[in-house]
C-alpha cells in the first residue's frame, strides 16, 4: 500500500479526533472491489474541504472469514482509524486476547506517532452493540467519520443507525 507523505500537523489527540471526525466529501465512486489474494479490498477517496485534504478508504474483507473485516481512514502514512468486526484467532490459531471477540475500533495515538506506529493505531475502542456485520460496521464508519454522500455510491447499506451511539 503506497500512500504519498503529506503536509499535516498532528500533535495532539485532539488534533486526531478533528481530523477523524471533520466533515468530509464522498465526490466519485469507489474503486471496484476486487480480490487481493485471500480477501476482498475496496478503496475509495473522501475530501475534507476546510483544509483541503484528501483521505484514503480501504475495505478488507476475508474470503473465508468475512466476520472478520477492517475498514479505516488513512491520510498519507497515519492510519487514523481502523474499525474491524470479530476475530478471536491470532496468526498462531490461538486466542490470544479476548478483545477481538466483538467489533472493536483501532484510534491512532500520540503514543503511536511517537513510536513511529503512525499505520498501525492502538488505542483500543469496544464497539460491541455498535454494529453486527460488514454493511452495519460501513455505516457505523461513514457517520463515525462524518462522511457525506456515501448513500449515493452505497445504497444498500443500513439507513437507520443500529447501535447505541450512532449519530445519524
Amino acid at each position: 500500500m503506497s500512500r504519498n507523505r503529506i503536509a499535516v500537523t498532528i500533535n495532539s489527540t485532539e488534533r486526531i479526533e478533528e481530523l477523524i471526525s471533520s466533515p468530509k466529501s464522498m465526490k466519485n465512486a469507489p474503486q471496484r472491489r476486487t480480490v487481493v489474494h485471500t480477501y476482498y479490498d475496496q478503496r475509495m477517496f473522501v475530501y475534507q474541504l476546510s483544509d483541503d485534504l484528501r483521505f484514503e478508504i480501504f475495505t478488507k474483507v476475508p474470503l473465508r472469514f468475512p466476520q472478520n473485516y477492517s475498514i479505516g481512514l488513512l491520510l498519507g502514512n497515519y492510519n487514523l482509524i481502523r474499525v474491524n468486526g470479530f476475530h478471536g484467532p491470532a496468526n498462531s490459531g490461538r486466542f490470544v486476547t479476548d478483545h477481538h471477540r466483538y467489533p472493536h475500533s483501532h484510534v491512532l495515538s500520540m503514543a503511536d506517532i511517537n513510536n513511529d506506529r503512525s499505520d498501525k493505531p492502538s488505542h483500543f475502542e469496544n464497539l460491541e452493540g455498535e454494529f453486527l456485520d460488514f454493511n452495519s460496521a460501513l455505516y457505523y464508519f461513514f457517520c463515525r467519520c462524518n462522511i457525506a454522500g456515501f448513500h449515493q455510491h452505497f445504497p444498500d447499506i443500513l439507513q437507520v443507525p443500529l447501535g447505541k451511539g450512532s449519530s445519524q
